[in-house]
């Protein structure tokens, strides 16, 4: 369909300007035969329009096919092509080995730095790697917590194996990027795992707690991030995003992008709005209150008078009721060592 501009005459020019500066409630009223000239006009355009976008689809998939053949569709451990490996923002595979991937964009690192990084959570899950044949091989995902309100996905790694040497690559790399991030140097950053032995050795190799009860997990005066549940949920919505099927890894890398742009969709909120209110369901809002609660009155307690071992193993218990429903592990392994742990075996009174 070919376009054409008519110039127009003065007298033509003239013309238009009186209609136009006339009553624009004015109706031109044509005669049958210039109607029906006009709608002949439009049908012929109509028609040409048609005629040009007839094939429209099959040319969009000539192209497609034509650019395909210049790609890498084959995508494996060894071998990712640049269109996974990279952002927008620049390299997205930062480690690459035969049993080993670690993903991640060093801008996000530094947004969630910027907003207030004040803790890791990170957790594993072994139905996520594309290969399945691996006893051992897993998605381990850390995430990080800003101001506790937002919490995005930092790292991504896929490893073949659980040993201490894996879990320490994955936490010095992510390390790495946060010393180069950071403004000055910033040892309270805390970090939240599961009872794996395999990665809380790794993490101990460099930490600033020594003593007696250097392994106990202290939860006194802590309201949120008491659990991993941020990671839990985070593989819940993977698996139904790969409809609770194991992906390949092509499919894989592209949820990593869709996750990483998502979080750093929310950073960028969060930076915009900081002192905006977190959302929180009810049950969760009402197990916080309680916990709170809770913890203030053993505050005060401890202030009032010398604490006594049945003080110390009732508070337990009502935190327990709280938290977990595992009653009877909590009453066999945890009591004994959490009470000594909180108040020292000189502010224990049997």
């Amino acid at each position: 369909m070919d376009w054409y501009i008519e110039e127009c005459t003065a007298s033509e020019v003239d013309e238009y300007e009186e209609v136009s500066n006339g009553n624009a409630g004015d109706y031109t009223e044509y005669s049958d035969w210039e109607q029906d000239d006009i709608d002949d006009g439009a049908e012929e355009k109509k028609d040409d329009i048609l005629r040009y976008f007839h094939d429209h689809e099959k040319f969009r998939r000539t192209i497609e096919r034509s650019i395909s053949r210049h790609r890498d569709r084959t995508v494996t451990m060894m071998c990712v092509p640049d269109s996974l490996a990279y952002t927008g923002d620049g390299r997205f595979l930062h480690v690459q080995s035969q049993d080993m991937h670690i993903y991640y964009n060093e801008s996000v690192i530094r947004l969630a730095y910027m907003n207030g990084l004040e803790a890791l959570v990170a957790d594993g899950m072994f139905s996520m790697h594309p290969d399945g044949k691996q006893k051992n091989s897993q998605l381990y995902t850390i995430h990080g917590v800003c101001n506790g309100k937002v919490n995005v996905p930092l790292l991504f790694a896929l490893t073949n194996k659980k040993t201490e040497a894996i879990y320490f690559i994955i936490w010095s790399t992510l390390k790495g990027v946060l010393d180069r991030v950071a403004q000055s140097n910033d040892n309270t950053l805390r970090v939240v795992v599961d009872f794996e032995k395999a990665p809380i050795n790794s993490l101990r190799r460099d930490t600033w707690l020594t003593g007696p009860f250097a392994d106990l997990w202290n939860k006194w005066q802590v309201i949120v991030l008491r659990t991993t549940n941020i990671a839990e949920n985070f593989h819940s919505k993977l698996s139904k995003a790969t409809n609770f099927r194991r992906p390949t890894l092509k499919k894989l890398i592209e949820i990593f992008h869709g996750c990483t742009a998502e979080g750093k969709g929310k950073l960028l909120q969060h930076q915009q709005a900081p002192a905006a209110e977190q959302h929180l369901r009810c049950k969760d809002f009402r197990r916080r209150r309680k916990v709170c609660e809770v913890m203030d009155n053993f505050e005060r307690l401890m202030q009032e008078r010398l604490v006594t071992t049945y003080d110390a193993e009732h508070y337990c218990r009502k935190m327990s009721k709280i938290i977990t429903l595992l009653k009877r592990w909590w009453k066999e392994v945890c009591i004994p060592s959490y009470a000594t742990a909180l108040f020292g075996d000189d502010k224990v009174d049997a």
